[in-house]
């Protein structure tokens, strides 16, 4: 994906889209010229532009409602909008909603040392918007880890209390596939799957050999505290929409992987999939639920 910028320029003037073009493409940016209104929208909506030049005295195109829209839309409310004006209008087209402007005829290195200031500005704005979207992300799994811990101590059936875990991991991390191991005795192990859409068979059989891989693993010079076969290891599939399909594809994705245990008792493991990469506030969140069932599971 290239990281080039991008510079909009609606202007019905050839003259000035071919010195505007050629100045900016000397510099390096990615230039797309339009002639009128819907198709600067149109174009604009395609691209996601990180500048937009509007040349204001052509005829065809109503300044103000560009900016309106701009500003309206998802996918352009952060371009940076600089009015290419006459000297003597300045003072009126700042007000429509631009970000900045330039005066005609314009000088080059002026030109150019404004949109490079206004390409600063879109990217300290997209650094913004990406931590927003990050501090609302940990908000609401803190939301849910509050709630799970709510629903944790309101029961003691550990039926409920896996569903409880599930759920928590479901909300909080958006995964395609959660997977619990949970083991009470040898004859007793149930691998309880909550998944986005049904399994193949052949995805069924996997993750109970997965399971009880990763379990014997844990134990590699230790005596395991169940002696588990995959013939003992019953399945549970709970699916949330019927019109898809997982197949082996999904163990190629992303995963996290966890013991459900005290420091005196284990009860099996769990881990969740998804095509995403988890981040390191995600582990962070997925040990902690896991670690919130625990405890209550030591007394079910």
């Amino acid at each position: 994906m290239s990281n080039t910028s991008k510079i909009l320029i609606i202007c019905q003037d050839n003259e000035i889209n071919r010195d505007l073009g050629s100045l900016l493409t000397d510099v390096g940016y990615e230039i797309h010229t339009v002639f009128d209104d819907k198709t600067a929208l149109k174009t604009a909506e395609n691209i996601s532009p990180d500048i937009a030049i509007i040349d204001t005295s052509s005829p065809n195109i109503n300044t103000a409602d560009i900016c309106k829209n701009f500003k309206l839309r998802n996918t352009t409310n952060d371009t940076q909008i600089i009015l290419l004006t006459a000297q003597d209008s300045s003072s009126e087209e700042i007000l429509v909603g631009a970000d900045g402007y330039i005066t005609k005829p314009f000088n080059e290195n002026i030109l150019i040392a404004t949109v490079n200031a206004h390409l600063r500005i879109k990217k300290l704005l997209d650094i913004l918007s990406t931590n927003n979207n990050e501090l609302a992300k940990n908000l609401y799994q803190l939301n849910v880890l509050y709630n799970t811990s709510s629903q944790l101590a309101g029961t003691l059936d550990k039926s409920k209390l896996i569903e409880i875990m599930n759920t928590g991991l479901e909300k909080s991390l958006n995964f395609s596939l959660c997977s619990a191991l949970i083991i009470n005795d040898p004859e007793d192990a149930t691998l309880i799957v909550l998944s986005e859409y049904p399994l193949t068979e052949k995805l069924q059989e996997a993750l109970k050999l997965r399971a009880l891989v990763g379990y014997k693993s844990l134990f590699e010079d230790k005596t395991l505290p169940f002696e588990l076969s995959i013939k003992n290891i019953k399945l549970q599939n709970h699916f949330k929409d019927e019109n898809g399909v997982l197949d082996l594809a999904v163990l190629a994705w992303d995963r996290l992987f966890s013991t459900i245990n005290t420091s005196d008792q284990f009860f099996g493991t769990v881990e969740i999939i998804r095509k995403q990469d988890f981040t390191g506030e995600d582990a962070t969140c997925f040990q902690t639920v896991v670690k919130q069932v625990s405890l209550p599971l030591e007394s079910a």
